[in-house]
């Protein structure tokens, strides 16, 4: 998808904002959000699983069950 961007400068001429269609705008923070959703799925799915006896044993260790 094309968008026409917008651009706000300052006094010599360089950019410091862009204004986009808000449409385009939200595609964007919908990819955003799928990519930490995929980033934090691998990284549960590194983690080692633990069984629930063992998370009922060590919540009754510290006195949480």
């Amino acid at each position: 998808m094309r968008t026409h961007a917008q651009y706000i400068t300052d006094a010599k001429g360089k950019k410091k904002s862009v204004i986009l269609d808000i449409k385009y705008y939200e595609k964007l923070l919908h990819a955003a959000e799928e990519i930490e959703d995929k980033n934090a799925l691998a990284l549960v799915s590194k983690e080692k699983a633990v069984s629930y006896s063992e998370i009922e044993k060590r919540l009754k260790k510290d006195k949480l069950l």
